[in-house]
């Protein structure tokens, strides 16, 4: 007798399919919006020139105010020295160096903005136009007004008042830039 080789077992079928399964993805065919990061292109070297302006005047800014610190802490122990009491130095000293240090963390932020909009970071774009439209308006009102002032009263304000006006500038540049010509082309 011939002795027949074991059968293997037939392979089970595959479950039916149901209403309830989904048929595999297709590959996406046609027109596909990109993403928005996608579209964007790098930050202009525009917005880089007024992310350095953010960037230099919250150094200038920092040290400024730093100064006005050191000058409040020091006029605490100076107004004792006079005789005019502990209270009253205590009082004035903290209040300078409380308005310079308030001063100061506005001043970092604008660094802290400028660096991160130098970065292209969208947040530090709408800062830096927060910071240009205050600090530009408030500068460029300062410079006219001292113009102005120097035109009445005959003293010679000019140059003060040129300088003012280079910083406002400066900030207005950037709210300018900022605003309308951040990102480049996606190529």
């Amino acid at each position: 007798m011939d002795q027949q080789p074991p059968q293997d077992a037939p392979a089970p079928a595959a479950p039916p399919a149901t209403g309830w399964n989904q048929p595999p993805a297709a590959p996406a065919t046609g027109w596909v919006q990109p993403t928005a990061a996608a579209a964007q292109g790098p930050v202009t070297g525009l917005a880089k020139i007024g992310a350095v302006v953010l960037i230099v005047n919250g150094i200038l800014w920092t040290l400024f105010w730093g100064a006005i610190v050191l000058l409040g802490a020091a006029a605490k122990g100076s107004l004792d020295s006079l005789g005019a009491g502990t209270a009253l130095g205590d009082s004035i000293g903290g209040a300078i160096a409380a308005v310079g240090i308030f001063f100061v963390v506005i001043a970092v932020l604008e660094l802290i903005v400028g660096v991160a909009s130098w970065m292209g970071k969208e947040w530090a774009r709408i800062g830096g136009i927060v910071y240009a439209l205050l600090f530009g308006g408030v500068l460029l009102l300062s410079g006219l007004s001292a113009l102005s002032a120097g035109n009445t009263t005959g003293t010679n304000t000019a140059g003060s008042a040129l300088i003012i006006l280079a910083f406002a500038i400066a900030y207005i540049y950037t709210l300018v830039v900022f605003a309308a010509r951040w990102r480049g082309r996606a190529t």
